[in-house]
């Protein structure tokens, strides 16, 4: 690339700050790799956020605890979860361990990390996660539970292309509004609310110079499994599987 951008100076006779413009213009995601990365941040066994609220439906569980551990590390796939949470009675007093019916919110922080090659739809890149997060849940001793809260994104993507490879540093945002998890959910995929947020960061390729990136996204829910992702405020609508993240 670098070789060839030399080449072009010594031919073209353009000016060579134009030039150097219009390939840093050229350093940019598809549609399809921004589709990636949005799924990324949204589905289960991609690292994103429906994993961390299918966590918190599974902790409003007496099953979930074991010898009554509010500090808990474990893996899902290939995804690393530490979990720290702190309950409260409907008083707002708290409570040291979790207790059925009487537990009736709970305050949650989460960080995910880990390292994976991934594939979607035709496109295969490598990730190394990292997302922290911080949520409430309240009404807890109801049939429906509800969640809000956000977090942050801050994991490594890289494409490889036949003219470039990409490197994409994130620095996201997401937020969880009115999500609703219900008691009886078999799957534990939110009944309802809305997942937002915009995965932001910087693309670089080799020495040429870095260009920033913003592509918003949201997700509503409805306990299906499957759901329609807006992305670039209605640019383009996917379908995907909450868990695998798989187009549909």
């Amino acid at each position: 690339m670098m070789i060839l951008l030399a080449a072009l100076l010594l031919t073209s006779g353009c000016d060579p700050e134009d030039l150097i413009n219009d390939v840093v213009d050229g350093i940019e995601l598809t549609n399809e790799q921004e589709n990636a990365v949005v799924i990324t941040q949204i589905a289960t066994e991609q690292g994103g956020a429906v994993g961390q609220l299918q966590v918190l439906q599974a902790m409003t569980q007496a099953s979930f605890y074991q010898k009554s551990a509010v500090d808990t590390t474990f893996s899902i796939e290939w995804v690393s979860y530490s979990v720290n949470a702190k309950f409260y009675r409907a008083n707002g007093d708290e409570i040291p361990v979790p207790v059925p019916n009487l537990t009736d919110s709970m305050s949650v922080t989460t960080m995910l990390s880990g390292d994976s090659t991934l594939s979607n739809n035709g496109q295969s890149w490598a990730i190394s996660l990292s997302r922290s997060s911080a949520f409430q849940v309240n009404q807890i001793t109801q049939p429906v539970a509800f969640v809000n809260g956000g977090g942050q994104d801050n994991s490594t993507h890289g494409f490889s292309t036949s003219d470039l490879d990409l490197q994409l540093a994130l620095n996201s945002t997401y937020t969880a509004s009115d999500i609703g998890m219900s008691s009886s959910s078999t799957n534990n995929i939110p009944v309802s609310g809305v997942l937002s947020g915009v995965a932001k960061g910087t693309v670089t390729a080799g020495n040429l110079p870095s260009k920033d990136i913003e592509i918003p996204y949201s997700v509503t829910f409805t306990g299906s499994q499957q759901a329609v992702v807006t992305i670039n405020n209605g640019e383009r609508d996917i379908t995907i599987d909450l868990v695998t993240g798989q187009i549909q």
